[in-house]
């Protein structure tokens, strides 16, 4: 008896806390402690009243406020989109834009580096020698004082100073003669028979003009010849002289 005494007074403390359990608080039973739920009702309720407080004032700087607070993230964030939307757009148009920023100008020209192409100078170096007319023994003698030879004889005895003249292979003192006379201006009468050419006056100052032993005299490279001057033929740069001779050379130098 004693032990069904305490199974059933066992049994009916168990049903007490049961029925005990079952009269817990819904907030705590929820797993809320009772001061969160106090704390999150007081919130609410302070806001509902600031709303509620708000003037005409209070309300404009509240709407300025958020549409400052709105405005800034938009404006931040819209060239990027627009950006993003013409290249996924046309992305041609923004390859073609960013070409045009690297060409140059149209109106400008384009630079252009000109390497030059070196050229062989052609040999334009032909065969020259140096004449010469002079008829200083003619002025020492006086003739340039003579009424006679006034315009024939310069006082300096200078006919033609020594003159580069450009001649061809095989060609003679006698043929370098004619061009410079003929490119000066200079009167020369000649004769001559069998190929031989004798200068009987240049300038119009003649054989005889000064002595019996006077007349026209040349040298090539200061030697004189004792031949025609047609018959003497030219190399480069050989030196002509032509100068009058009062005495058969001597006041020329020669014996």
């Amino acid at each position: 008896m004693k032990k069904l005494a305490s199974l059933l007074a066992m049994f009916l403390l168990v049903v007490a806390l049961l029925l005990t359990g079952c009269g817990v608080d819904n907030q705590t039973a929820s797993g809320l402690p009772k001061d969160s739920v106090n704390k999150v009702s007081s919130n609410m309720e302070a806001t509902k009243s600031n709303n509620t407080s708000l003037g005409p004032e209070n309300k404009n700087n509240s709407a300025d406020s958020s549409k400052s607070q709105v405005d800034q993230p938009i404006k931040a964030d819209l060239p990027k989109t627009i950006d993003s939307a013409q290249s996924q757009e046309n992305p041609s148009k923004t390859t073609a834009a960013l070409t045009t920023t690297i060409k140059a100008n149209p109106s400008t020209p384009t630079p252009t580096i000109q390497v030059p192409i070196p050229i062989q100078p052609e040999n334009t170096d032909k065969p020259a020698v140096t004449i010469a007319i002079n008829c200083s023994t003619a002025v020492a003698k006086g003739l340039d004082k003579q009424e006679k030879f006034k315009d024939v004889v310069p006082a300096n005895g200078i006919i033609l100073p020594p003159t580069k003249v450009e001649f061809k292979e095989g060609e003679t003192v006698f043929d370098v003669l004619k061009i410079v006379v003929r490119e000066n201006n200079i009167q020369m009468q000649y004769e001559g028979s069998n190929g031989t050419a004798y200068i009987k006056g240049i300038n119009n100052l003649y054989e005889l003009d000064g002595g019996p032993l006077s007349g026209w005299m040349y040298c090539v490279n200061k030697l004189y010849a004792n031949f025609g001057c047609n018959q003497t033929k030219l190399k480069n740069g050989d030196t002509i002289e032509w100068n009058y001779t009062c005495n058969m050379g001597r006041d020329l130098g020669q014996k």
